[in-house]
């Protein structure tokens, strides 16, 4: 932004202070980190992105080996759902494929900044089943709230899933 004002100010025909200049633009000053952390940066996304693919190349062998075990006719039965899982999975694997393709081109051009990331965790869910509760049954367990108003409603919807 300063080099552009600067020569719309040099156009016009008025002086330019050249101290007011940023200094000679480097990939460092582009990239707002030395070299190396942005080396570093590129591969702990690399490492991820690898990490994935890995995992899905793994899931995609597993579920072809389970589809390999299906008796002929439990096989034709769900044979275009079953193609269009595997496609699913492949297609995800072409996907982390091509990230690090271009991850790997963009690494080697120095001039061109890192990725921003977030590192997070994320939780897993499992579902946790009640097995003291039977079939068919709900339990509702009502307790005390900060809720100082006197007229309470409670609105209760089920759903079957």
């Amino acid at each position: 932004m300063t080099l552009i004002l600067a020569l719309q100010k040099m156009k016009k025909g008025e002086k330019i202070n050249e101290l007011d200049l940023p200094y000679d633009i480097t990939p460092e000053y582009i990239c707002d980190c030395t070299r190396k952390e942005r080396v570093n940066n590129f591969m702990v996304i690399l490492k991820d992105y690898s990490a994935r693919k890995k995992e899905a190349s793994q899931k995609f062998e597993l579920m072809k080996e389970k589809f390999k075990t299906l008796n002929k006719r439990e096989f034709q039965k769900n044979k275009d759902n079953i193609q269009k899982i595997l496609q699913d999975q492949t297609n995800k694997i072409a996907k982390f494929e091509g990230v690090i393709q271009k991850l790997t081109e963009m690494v080697k051009n120095e001039w061109t900044p890192c990725p921003m990331y977030i590192m997070s965790e994320e939780e897993d869910r499992e579902e946790k089943i009640n097995e003291d509760v039977e079939e068919n049954q709900v339990i509702i367990h009502f307790k005390k709230t900060n809720y100082d108003k006197t007229n309470v409603y409670i609105g209760v919807t089920i759903c079957k899933i």
